[in-house]
């Protein structure tokens, strides 16, 4: 039997959001790993054309895509909260569930370990969404992504554990109610110790290497940041705070004041005169966040070779 199409114009309050996003808040029920397939496949069109999980979408454009509901019902999408885990997998998902950092009824927040890919890829054995049905503990439904964290970056990861806290936690973070702090060693210290970072960004593809650059072409980010101490010119540690959400953020924003995160071999060249364990020391320390009139903050602790490198350089929070 032929899969129904969907086409649906895009309502006045879902302007601007991101393609992702007007999933979670109308069909919550639908994974982003699912979502991000059938984008990959050009299975979700706007208005006619191709769209990234990241594109934004404008009122009374026409979205088109497979009845998912058709698609999640299918036998190996319905049984995937039913299958096995595979042994190898085990001692991951035991790491996982022993760094749960908070859970209730309606999420879990996770210390993501950096390596750990959130989603799936073609260049990724094994990702946190994957493991997310045997994360359900006692409740019925499987937990849902409502943001991303790259796979080298570690800390506070939230995770809806049903499909109305999934849609309410979205539009937190789509209305900027979600604060998020992360910590950085950078290699060197910006020139300002307080500021704000306000450069645009857009995704740019270079002989098949895809990275993020500044670019008037580019969207807005903003960054907030704070040097919370340094090192002579060597290396400093810094706050930043989230004001937008674009891929690669910090680590671009990092890199326009000449003081790029140590361990990004994606946007640091600077040559360093030093050894340290090859990881990228970007940390997602802190959320705060106020759900059903409950103010909630959940910290992430440092990994151990970030405290490492904090401790070789004198550095304290």
């Amino acid at each position: 039997m032929a899969i129904k199409i969907n086409h649906i114009k895009i309502k006045p309050e879902d302007d601007g959001i991101r393609v992702d996003r007007w999933f979670t808040r109308n069909f919550p029920n639908i994974s982003f790993t699912t979502i991000a397939k059938l984008a990959r496949k050009g299975q979700i069109r706007l208005d006619s054309k191709r769209v990234q999980t990241s594109t934004r979408v404008l009122a009374e454009q026409e979205i088109r895509f497979p009845d998912l509901t058709e698609l999640e019902s299918k036998p190996q999408n319905k049984l995937r909260a039913e299958m096995t885990l595979h042994p190898k997998h085990h001692k991951l998902l035991e790491m996982i569930e022993q760094n749960i950092l908070y859970k209730d009824e309606d999420m879990l927040a996770i210390n993501k370990v950096a390596g750990l890919a959130v989603q799936g890829g073609t260049k990724v054995g094994v990702s946190l969404d994957d493991l997310l049905p045997f994360l359900k503990f006692e409740s019925a439904d499987r937990p849902k992504l409502i943001h991303r964290l790259d796979k080298e970056t570690s800390g506070v990861l939230l995770v809806a554990r049903n499909n109305r806290a999934a849609a309410e936690l979205s539009e937190l973070i789509r209305t900027k109610q979600m604060n998020k702090t992360y910590l950085a060693i950078l290699c060197g210290v910006p020139e300002v110790h307080t500021g704000e970072i306000d450069l645009p960004l857009a995704k740019e593809t270079d002989k098949n290497f895809e990275s993020v650059k500044v670019t008037d072409r580019g969207k807005r980010a903003l960054t907030r940041y704070k040097v919370l101490d340094y090192a002579l010119n060597t290396a400093s540690l810094v706050e930043f705070k989230l004001i937008t959400g674009k891929t690669h953020q910090l680590r671009v924003h990092s890199a326009s004041m000449n003081c790029p995160i140590l361990g990004d071999e994606k946007y640091n060249n600077k040559e360093q005169t030093f050894e340290f364990e090859q990881k990228l020391y970007l940390h997602s320390y802190i959320t705060r966040l106020n759900y059903k009139g409950k103010d909630i903050i959940i910290k992430a602790p440092l990994p151990d070779y970030f405290k490492d490198m904090l401790d070789r350089f004198g550095l304290r929070i």
